[in-house]
């Protein structure tokens, strides 16, 4: 569980800024808004 709750976080922090927003679209709208 540990690996989804830092695969989000990281996808926002690098997704954002890293053209590749796959894990950090579905973080933001998944496990990042649920938790």
């Amino acid at each position: 569980m540990a690996s989804l709750t830092e695969q989000p976080a990281y996808g926002i922090s690098k997704g954002s800024r890293i053209p590749r927003p796959p894990i950090g679209d579905i973080g933001i709208l998944g496990p990042a808004q649920q938790s």
